[in-house]
């Protein structure tokens, strides 16, 4: 059902993927699958058109900010399940900014990524990933 929209194009499945994500706002669970599927349509176009890229920034960020949201709304629907622990929005945003020379703000990500023991299924996930970060931001401002 969610690919039909894709045959129509950005315009059509942006407009049709928000329309759903305004059904199920009041549910943090779904409104997180929801934001994840933003994430993914916005990352399939972000190379291609400037609106995607920026979208695909605005996503990520609310999905991390409502969270904890999540979180909370698994814990009370699902008592006997772990919630999943690799959400899209730390891993992606966190690899676009550092790809983008934004190391203060991957940093951030993954500092709330460690908060939220979030992995990202790396050798040594998100601690590895904030030192390489360090590093990479170091060098930065030596060179600036």
């Amino acid at each position: 059902m969610m690919d039909e929209p894709f045959q129509h194009g950005y315009e059509y499945t942006e407009k049709f993927l928000i329309e759903e994500s305004k059904k199920v706002v009041r549910d943090p669970c779904k409104l997180h699958f929801m934001l994840e599927g933003l994430v993914i349509f916005y990352l399939r176009y972000m190379y291609w058109r400037q609106d995607a890229a920026r979208n695909f920034i605005l996503m990520c960020r609310k999905d991390i900010e409502l969270y904890y949201r999540f979180l909370n709304a698994w814990c009370l629907q699902r008592p006997n399940e772990d919630p999943p622990t690799d959400p899209i929005s730390f891993r992606e945003l966190t690899l676009f900014y550092e790809n983008k020379g934004k190391f203060w703000e991957a940093l951030d990500i993954c500092h709330a990524a460690l908060h939220y023991d979030v992995r990202d299924y790396t050798l040594g996930g998100y601690v590895t990933r904030l030192t390489r970060l360090e590093k990479k931001l170091e060098n930065q401002l030596r060179e600036n």
